[in-house]
């Protein structure tokens, strides 16, 4: 039932990202980006491989890390 839901919230989300999109064409690079990568997420919960499932979440929380780490830089050198 969680797969479900989650499945749903990810089809309202990306409804409400084109809906904005169309009122607000300067949105459309935020709205497909986070429409991407909710299909990615929602994906995983479809997953059935565990060690396939391990190795994606590992390179997610990596790269969320390293984006962190960018930001931080970014943010101290004061290009932020």
């Amino acid at each position: 039932m969680i797969r479900k839901i989650l499945l749903l919230a990810g089809i309202v989300y990306i409804a409400v990202s084109m809906a904005q999109i169309i009122q607000r064409p300067s949105t459309a690079p935020e709205g497909v980006v986070i429409g991407a990568a909710l299909l990615v997420v929602v994906s995983f919960f479809y997953m059935r491989d565990e060690p396939g499932l391990a190795k994606w979440e590992g390179a997610a929380i990596w790269l969320a890390v390293f984006l962190f780490v960018i930001y931080g830089i970014l943010r101290y050198a004061g290009v932020l």
